[in-house]
């Protein structure tokens, strides 16, 4: 008995499976892992609460001569807070677009890479 499909046809299926599974399965893949990573990183800095405090005083310093001060100082250090985190997210953010294009263009560059490699080594110097 014959199976259905044939293991040419099989082998002959295998790049066009390859090509989906890593431009759309895993980009998407990919795609979440990095959200994920951002949205912990936004968790984790605590950008959330910073806002809801941002005119409490620093370390919730009530007494009548420092009062006006702590809500100064504490205004301070958060808008110091949320510059430095500003940036990081705005780093992190960078490495990942740059980590979704290497992924792109991994395959692209190996292809590139093996044609160059045999290309020499057909035709020397």
């Amino acid at each position: 008995m014959r199976p259905a499909f044939s293991f040419s046809a099989y082998l002959l299926s295998l790049p066009f499976e390859f090509v989906h599974w890593w431009f759309v399965e895993s980009t998407f893949n990919l795609l979440k892992i990095l959200q994920y990573i951002l949205n912990t990183t936004y968790n984790l800095l605590g950008v959330k609460l910073i806002f809801k405090t941002f005119f409490k005083p620093w370390k919730n310093e009530y007494r009548e001569g420092l009062a006006r001060f702590a809500v100064f100082m504490g205004i301070f250090i958060k808008s110091m807070l949320l510059i430095v985190y500003t940036i990081f997210f705005a780093l992190l953010s960078l490495f990942e677009f740059a980590i979704l294009v290497l992924w792109i263009l991994f395959p692209i560059i190996v292809v590139w890479g093996v044609y160059k490699g045999v290309y020499a080594a057909i035709f020397p110097g």
